[in-house]
């Protein structure tokens, strides 16, 4: 029987493994330049969740990726590639990760229910893309259609992050953004 190389190397989930490793790679090291806006929220049944079906999250290791898990990387990517601390290596990190969030799904479809970064929201109603309003919130990444998201998630790059947000804080986006209470606001430290 003739070898093929190192059979220890051809494991289930390695292909996998080095297919996400080199796609994530491809979208790291690309240019700056405008970024494409998807269609961002697609149902599918009682999932709630719509993989592209080339999507690398889809197929990592036999199992699908959630959403938490796609903006938990990305978070821990961001912190690896900005690294510092303070006002300005944190506005970068947020803008590293809005960015590759951004151009992994044009690039691969939506995420989960379909992530969308930076939107801004006031007394219910949502604004848009980086709105700047007094008495607005800002929230990092939502799932789902910006108008009704099905989750929040809000980036701490910070030496000592505190696990949670406080209650204010999260009255505060409540109120803005127009969820209810079912909809969960997630702290995400890479």
């Amino acid at each position: 029987m003739a070898s093929h190389g190192n059979a220890s190397a051809l494991t289930p989930g390695t292909l996998e493994n080095r297919i996400w490793e080199k796609s994530w790679a491809t979208l790291e090291t690309r240019q700056a330049g405008p970024l494409q806006t998807t269609g961002l929220h697609q149902e599918n049944g009682s999932a709630g969740y719509d993989f592209a079906p080339d999507s690398l999250l889809a197929a990592k290791g036999g199992t699908t990726w959630t959403a938490r898990d796609f903006v938990q990387e990305v978070a821990t990517r961001a912190e690896k590639k900005i690294g510092g601390t303070g006002a300005v290596p944190g506005t970068e990190k947020h803008a590293y990760a809005a960015e590759l969030i951004d151009r992994y799904q044009s690039r691969f479809g939506p995420v989960g229910g379909g992530l969308a970064t930076e939107q801004s929201y006031l007394g219910g109603a949502h604004l848009g893309r980086s709105i700047n309003l007094p008495g607005s919130v800002r929230l990092d990444v939502v799932e789902g259609a910006v108008t009704s998201p099905s989750a929040v998630f809000d980036f701490k790059f910070t030496i000592n992050p505190n696990p949670v947000l406080s209650p204010t804080r999260i009255n505060d986006i409540r109120i803005n953004a127009g969820l209810s209470l079912n909809v969960p606001i997630q702290v995400v430290h890479p």
